[in-house]
């Protein structure tokens, strides 16, 4: 047995993966004291696919993973770095995310196995996997709710800023190409008129060159 009751059982992307003492006993208390080895198994497959989801996202974002710990009470992804609030809350959700994805395993895949060792590690990722996540998404440390719930007004306060940002930065732009363009269409009015100087032109055409210059006008003043 190692420091503080941990074996290294195997390595993640160069991080020690440990197992704690007390991983079994929470084993058995979750499977109600009944000899259940498949599904002690797969309860721990499913903490370990938790702390890996923390883990890909510590690396997504540039940071060290230092080590994976599973004990009784759950499992812990410590890592170095300086994460911003935002991706505290991001980093939080990869354990909620990884549990997400072997539940069809779980409800789906393990009913139609042979009754067998691996319909019972299956069976872990169904249920049990579900309300291990609705407990740790309650919002109190050192629970992962804690930080992940703060992602959705960080959310929302982004979406109000691209809003405010498209809004104020597209109107300018949309008032400057109305008045370009009403620009080209009064010099176009007066290279037409230079060019009939002396020439009757017939009445659609002026009636055209006068719509276009009355328009020209019209998106010039509102535009101002």
């Amino acid at each position: 047995m190692g420091e503080g009751g941990y074996v290294t059982a195997m390595r993640w992307r160069g991080a020690p993966v440990r197992l704690h003492w007390s991983l079994p006993l929470s084993a058995l208390v979750l499977g109600r004291f009944q000899w259940n080895p498949a599904g002690w198994l797969g309860l721990v497959l499913v903490v370990l696919a938790h702390e890996l989801g923390h883990g890909t996202l510590v690396r997504h974002y540039r940071m060290r993973v230092v080590r994976i710990d599973l004990h009784g009470m759950g499992g812990e992804c410590r890592y170095q770095g300086f994460p911003t609030p935002w991706q505290s809350a991001v980093i939080a959700w990869g354990g909620v995310l990884a549990q997400a994805l072997l539940l069809p395993v779980g409800f789906w895949l393990a009913p139609r196995l042979d009754s067998g060792f691996l319909a019972g590690v299956a069976a872990s990722f169904g249920a049990p996997s579900l309300w291990m996540i609705a407990f740790n998404l309650l919002p109190m440390p050192p629970l992962d709710g804690s930080e992940a719930w703060k992602l959705g007004p960080m959310v929302l306060a982004r979406l109000r800023r691209w809003r405010k940002g498209r809004t104020l930065g597209l109107r300018p732009r949309a008032r400057e190409l109305a008045k370009r363009d009403a620009r080209t269409l009064k010099e176009l009015a007066k290279r037409d008129a230079r060019l009939t100087d002396g020439v009757r032109m017939p009445d659609e055409v002026a009636e055209q060159v006068r719509r276009a210059v009355r328009r020209a006008h019209d998106e010039e003043r509102s535009g101002d």
